[in-house]
């Protein structure tokens, strides 16, 4: 997730909401709701040649160093640093050394400090902590500096993009066949500046219409007991 703390020391002070700079861009409502939603990003700093997805690209080019300096690791997850990985990733990765990737198909929301899991399917869409690609298919450049600004945007600018690309050029990813992740969400340094549990899951406006889906999500709650936090926290 891409936060405006990350961003900040690229651009000058004044600020803009990302709904008047898509305006001022003539960009639609879509592609200002993926800035606020998908990159948590409320406003951004306002300059004038910068579109809204150059702000992805300085944080997305750390990515990319990163995957690089990890060279021929065989696999690289990019992970937030407020969310935690399942114990079983880097065994079961180990397992399969010839498959492309997996994708994080069932994960946990959590908020901060609470007792509470919830099992999210296709968290994949919803938590950037979810995927595992086989080094060579990002096709690396040969440096960071040489990279070429669409090709940062689209493989480490979201998450949400990389899955499609992969299949459309043969190389699908596989659904993890476990629980994979958990996205923290309501705390005060929180990247993607979620809300708490129950708001983020139940206080929301088309679940009034749509009571038997609300029923759906409550039987979706999980105690966070002794087998989770052995999993994800490392307790013994």
């Amino acid at each position: 997730m891409i936060t405006l703390d990350a961003v900040e020391s690229y651009f000058p002070a004044t600020t803009v909401t990302v709904e008047e700079r898509a305006v001022q861009l003539g960009r639609g409502d879509v592609q200002a709701h993926m800035h606020r939603t998908v990159h948590g990003l409320d406003r951004m700093h306002y300059d004038a040649g910068l579109d809204l997805y150059d702000l992805v690209l300085p944080p997305a080019r750390r990515v990319l160093a990163g995957i690089m300096e990890a060279g021929k690791a065989g696999f690289v997850m990019v992970v937030d640093d407020d969310d935690f990985v399942s114990r079983r990733l880097t065994s079961f990765v180990a397992e399969y050394p010839g498959k492309n990737g997996w994708y994080v198909h069932n994960g946990y929301l959590w908020g901060d400090g609470g007792k509470l899991l919830y099992e999210y399917a296709d968290f994949s869409k919803f938590c950037g902590t979810s995927h595992i690609i086989r080094t060579d298919l990002y096709e690396l450049p040969a440096s960071v500096e040489a990279a070429d600004p669409a090709y940062i945007r689209k493989m480490f600018g979201s998450h949400i993009f990389i899955r499609e690309y992969l299949t459309a050029r043969g190389h699908p990813l596989e659904p993890l066949p476990f629980v994979g992740a958990v996205y923290r969400i309501g705390h005060a340094g929180a990247h993607s500046k979620s809300a708490g549990l129950l708001k983020q899951v139940f206080f929301k406006r088309e679940l009034l219409k749509n009571p038997l889906k609300l029923v759906g999500r409550f039987f979706r709650l999980r105690l966070l007991g002794a087998a989770a936090r052995h999993q994800f926290w490392g307790c013994p």
